[in-house]
């Protein structure tokens, strides 16, 4: 198996460039082949899942996980049985409602800065990544839902977060709880995804019809509808980046969306939506993007269709969802298609909804 994870950790600056691999040899790590893995990443199939270990003192991690204090931690990473890799990392908890809601909340993985003027990219030494928020099985088969809509919305286009999907074993180092092993998933670093796409982050909040990229707004508005995400404002920048192309003056603003679990897709069980939506539950799909003529609704649709087959595909060939979830999953994805494929209901799910330009 090609050896994907950390390698957007553990790559110099000529790997993201080419695409290709290098061999690397640090102090505190053995010789190993590193690949950039947001570079390489399967748009079509979601991975195998990397295996890693997290060794950490859990109560102090839980006695501070509702401050930015940084706990010390060792990563292992294998291939199957072989070791292939240790690294000292600094552990922070992150997400103002999930560290409250979640006895183990989303983390970042801060690595030695010493390394990554060495061996890591340029300037990237922290990375988010997606836990389990509870023990209960139906959190864990969240991550995963979650981690599909990254991975669906990767297919229908570029403009997108990358992830990888890890497998990984928690041992208290203080010895109090039992070790226990629970998926998560690794969120492309923006500074990865700008030297990727060749762009530029916006700040920019006052946006007007003329500067955005058609296309792509209108696609990723339609990707939040089908997905069920309310939880996404473009105006306030809120689980939205937006990006402009280098080397092309007067390019378009495109969007790039992210934080999917408040979706009716994953349908999390802490997942409520604004009673100033007017819905009683997640799962009740709203559009929120902007009006635009019927007719101009029909090539973004088109991309949805033409990337139908890969869409199911990935749901029904993910082995790690189970059951219930995955026939839940592609019972949602069902009713997005029969709406967009049924002017009428196109009209009265998107058409009556849309938001006009300055709203």
């Amino acid at each position: 198996m090609i050896i994907r994870l950390i390698t957007l950790f553990l790559l110099s600056e000529s790997i993201v460039l080419s695409g290709y691999c290098n061999s690397i040899h640090t102090e505190d790590s053995i010789p190993i082949t590193y690949y950039d893995v947001f570079h390489s990443a399967n748009t079509w199939n979601p991975e195998e899942p990397e295996i890693v270990i997290i060794e950490f003192d859990f109560q102090e991690f839980f006695n501070n996980k509702h401050t930015d204090e940084q706990i010390p931690a060792r990563l292992s990473v294998y291939d199957e049985d072989s070791l292939l890799n240790i690294r000292e990392i600094k552990l922070q908890p992150r997400g103002n409602f999930r560290r409250n809601h979640c006895s183990f909340p989303p983390l970042k993985l801060d690595f030695k800065m010493s390394d990554t003027n060495r061996v890591f990219l340029k300037d990237v030494n922290k990375i988010k990544l997606v836990t389990h928020c509870r023990q209960s099985g139906k959190y864990e088969q969240y991550v995963l839902k979650e981690y599909l809509c990254y991975k669906i919305y990767n297919l229908l286009t570029d403009l997108s977060f990358r992830v990888h999907l890890l497998e990984i074993e928690y041992i208290d180092t203080g010895g109090k709880y039992e070790p226990f092993i629970k998926f998560g998933f690794l969120i492309e670093t923006e500074e990865n995804l700008i030297k990727r796409l060749n762009v530029y982050p916006s700040k920019q909040w006052d946006i007007s019809k003329k500067e955005i990229d058609f296309f792509n707004f209108h696609m990723m508005s339609v990707f939040q509808f089908m997905i069920g995400n309310n939880d996404w404002i473009i105006s306030a920048l809120h689980n939205i980046r937006l990006y402009q192309q280098k080397d092309i003056p007067g390019s378009k603003l495109v969007a790039v969306p992210y934080d999917f679990d408040y979706s009716g897709m994953v349908d999390a069980q802490y997942a409520i939506p604004d009673e100033n939506l007017g819905i009683k539950n997640v799962k009740q799909r709203l559009y929120h993007g902007y009006c635009i003529p019927e007719d101009d609704f029909i090539p973004v649709f088109n991309q949805f269709l033409a990337k139908k087959d890969g869409i199911f595909n990935i749901i029904n060939n993910f082995r790690f969802l189970d059951k219930r979830h995955k026939t839940k999953m592609l019972n949602y994805t069902n009713d997005f298609y029969r709406i967009i494929e049924e002017p009428k209901l196109v009209k009265k799910s998107i058409l009556d909804h849309c938001k006009k330009y300055g709203d």
